[in-house]
Protein backbone atom coordinates (compact mmCIF):
# COMPACT_ATOMS: atom_id res chain seq x y z
CA UNK A 1 0.00 0.00 0.00
CA UNK A 2 1.20 3.49 -0.79
CA UNK A 3 0.01 6.21 1.57
CA UNK A 4 -0.07 9.56 -0.22
CA UNK A 5 -0.09 12.82 1.69
CA UNK A 6 0.71 15.49 -0.89
CA UNK A 7 -1.11 18.82 -0.88
CA UNK A 8 -2.05 18.41 -4.54
CA UNK A 9 -1.87 14.67 -5.22
CA UNK A 10 -2.19 13.49 -8.79
CA UNK A 11 -4.08 10.35 -9.64
CA UNK A 12 -1.46 7.61 -9.24
CA UNK A 13 -3.99 4.94 -10.15
CA UNK A 14 -3.95 6.03 -13.80
CA UNK A 15 -0.30 5.05 -14.25
CA UNK A 16 0.16 2.24 -11.72
CA UNK A 17 -0.50 -1.49 -11.79
CA UNK A 18 -3.81 -2.64 -10.31
CA UNK A 19 -1.95 -4.61 -7.64
CA UNK A 20 -0.85 -1.40 -5.87
CA UNK A 21 -3.30 -0.08 -3.31
CA UNK A 22 -3.36 3.66 -2.57
CA UNK A 23 -4.66 5.53 0.44
CA UNK A 24 -4.76 9.32 0.61
CA UNK A 25 -4.27 10.84 4.08
CA UNK A 26 -4.68 14.59 3.83
CA UNK A 27 -3.94 14.92 7.54
CA UNK A 28 -0.26 14.04 7.07
CA UNK A 29 0.53 16.65 4.48
CA UNK A 30 -0.57 20.00 3.30
CA UNK A 31 0.73 23.49 3.14
CA UNK A 32 0.65 24.68 6.75
CA UNK A 33 1.11 28.17 8.09
CA UNK A 34 3.09 28.77 11.28
CA UNK A 35 1.31 29.72 14.47
CA UNK A 36 1.87 33.25 15.72
CA UNK A 37 3.40 31.81 18.90
CA UNK A 38 5.47 29.16 17.08
CA UNK A 39 8.12 27.28 19.02
CA UNK A 40 9.78 26.35 15.72
CA UNK A 41 11.42 29.67 14.88
CA UNK A 42 14.65 27.84 14.00
CA UNK A 43 13.17 27.03 10.59
CA UNK A 44 13.91 29.90 8.20
CA UNK A 45 11.40 28.59 5.65
CA UNK A 46 7.88 29.62 6.69
CA UNK A 47 6.29 26.46 5.23
CA UNK A 48 8.67 24.20 7.16
CA UNK A 49 7.95 26.19 10.32
CA UNK A 50 4.21 25.78 9.73
CA UNK A 51 4.52 22.05 9.16
CA UNK A 52 6.68 21.70 12.29
CA UNK A 53 3.90 23.45 14.24
CA UNK A 54 1.31 21.11 12.73
CA UNK A 55 3.38 18.06 13.67
CA UNK A 56 2.83 19.00 17.32
CA UNK A 57 -0.98 18.69 17.05
CA UNK A 58 -3.32 15.86 18.02
CA UNK A 59 -4.64 15.77 14.43
CA UNK A 60 -1.17 14.95 13.09
CA UNK A 61 -0.63 12.31 15.81
CA UNK A 62 -3.95 10.68 14.91
CA UNK A 63 -2.92 10.44 11.25
CA UNK A 64 0.43 8.91 12.20
CA UNK A 65 -1.50 6.38 14.29
CA UNK A 66 -3.60 5.57 11.20
CA UNK A 67 -0.43 4.76 9.24
CA UNK A 68 0.87 2.63 12.10
CA UNK A 69 -2.40 0.67 12.15
CA UNK A 70 -2.30 0.18 8.37
CA UNK A 71 1.27 -1.09 8.63
CA UNK A 72 0.23 -3.83 11.05
CA UNK A 73 -1.51 -5.70 8.22
CA UNK A 74 0.15 -4.35 5.04
CA UNK A 75 3.53 -3.14 3.91
CA UNK A 76 3.27 0.62 3.57
CA UNK A 77 5.31 3.27 1.81
CA UNK A 78 4.73 6.96 2.45
CA UNK A 79 4.78 9.27 -0.56
CA UNK A 80 4.57 13.02 -0.92
CA UNK A 81 4.62 13.87 -4.62
CA UNK A 82 3.02 17.12 -5.66
CA UNK A 83 1.11 17.20 -8.92
CA UNK A 84 1.93 20.86 -9.53
CA UNK A 85 4.42 23.38 -8.33
CA UNK A 86 3.39 25.37 -5.28
CA UNK A 87 5.56 28.31 -6.41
Amino acid sequence: MIVIFATLPHDQKKTSPDCIEYRYLHGLGGLRHPHKDTQNAGWRNQSFRGYADYMQTEEFAANVDTVIELSRTKSCALMCAEAASMA
